[in-house]
C-alpha cells in the first residue's frame, strides 16, 4: 500500500502560536487483497483510507 502525502500548510498555528505544518495523506486498496472476501457481491472491495494530521514543532 503507498500513501499519497500532501503538505496542506506549514505556518503558525493561532490557537497554540507554535509553528506547526497540517498534512493529508490517502491510500486506496482492496479488501480481498488481505484475504476478506466474505460477501464481496454485497459489500465493495474498493476501500479508501483517508489520514489528516497537525503537527506542532516541540521546544
Amino acid at each position: 500500500m503507498t500513501l499519497t502525502v500532501k503538505l496542506n500548510k506549514r505556518g503558525l498555528d493561532p490557537a497554540t502560536r507554535k509553528e506547526a505544518a497540517g498534512f493529508s495523506a490517502t491510500a486506496r486498496l482492496k479488501r480481498s487483497d488481505f484475504g476478506m472476501t466474505t460477501a464481496l457481491g454485497m459489500v465493495g472491495d474498493d476501500v479508501t483510507i483517508t489520514i489528516e494530521a497537525l503537527a506542532h514543532r516541540s521546544e
